[in-house]
């Protein structure tokens, strides 16, 4: 069965990945995965070509869910695909992957993004007022040598729901390892009088005397 390049497909596409294999060709390393989605209403199956960068997002094993996100420029200028990879969650099974992914084709594209992409604070605005859960360290790109600091998170943003992931301060650490879930208010960037440095402006609190933000919560 041929391949597509995945850049045929339209930004935003949500993919099935039910295979994914490592291949070598005249260009170098590729990758070529068995998918399935949906475009203008139709189910469609078959395989797309992944290029080595978009292959670097494979972090988990298939089954799992790939967010076509365009592409961007490196540091280079360089052109390079953008996609975004995730393992189903916790409480899903293989064989409903499909009615995951249906689900979540119902959610706008940035926040679809957020829920599988790792964020940066200043992705989002000032006082945006996080629930976070499960505090972990971990590489967040290939050769990576240090470690950083992700949380699970809950927000609302402009009125609409967001989870995800969330790369947080360092100096973070100790306080929230002291608990697995709590809330945390970024306040946006701040500079620090003595040395001129930007900073995350970031408070958290034991989520038992945050009763105020309780609204946050899904029903």
């Amino acid at each position: 069965m041929d391949s597509r390049n995945i850049q045929e497909y339209p930004k935003g596409t949500l993919f099935e990945v039910t295979a994914v294999e490592k291949k070598t060709g005249e260009h170098g390393e590729y990758g070529v995965a068995c998918v399935s989605t949906v475009i203008g209403g139709k189910r469609e199956t078959g395989k797309i070509r992944l290029s080595a960068n978009a292959m670097a997002g494979f972090q988990t094993e298939p089954p799992c869910l790939l967010l076509y996100c365009g592409t961007r420029q490196g540091r280079s200028g360089r052109t390079f695909v953008d996609v975004a990879v995730t393992k189903l969650p916790e409480s899903a099974k293989p064989e409903s992957m499909e009615e995951v992914a249906e689900n979540w084709r119902k959610m706008s594209f940035t926040a679809l993004k957020g829920l599988m992409q790792i964020q940066p604070l200043d992705n989002f605005p000032k006082h945006t007022v996080f629930i976070y859960k499960d505090p972990r360290k971990r590489l967040l790109r290939k050769g990576a040598t240090e470690e950083s600091l992700v949380v699970d998170f809950e927000t609302m943003v402009r009125d609409e729901y967001w989870t995800g992931s969330l790369v947080i301060p360092k100096r973070l650490e100790e306080q929230v390892f002291r608990q697995n879930i709590g809330i945390l208010l970024w306040r946006g960037p701040k500079t620090s009088p003595k040395d001129g440095r930007v900073y995350n402006d970031v408070v958290i609190m034991d989520i038992d005397s945050a009763d105020s933000f309780a609204n946050l919560t899904p029903a």
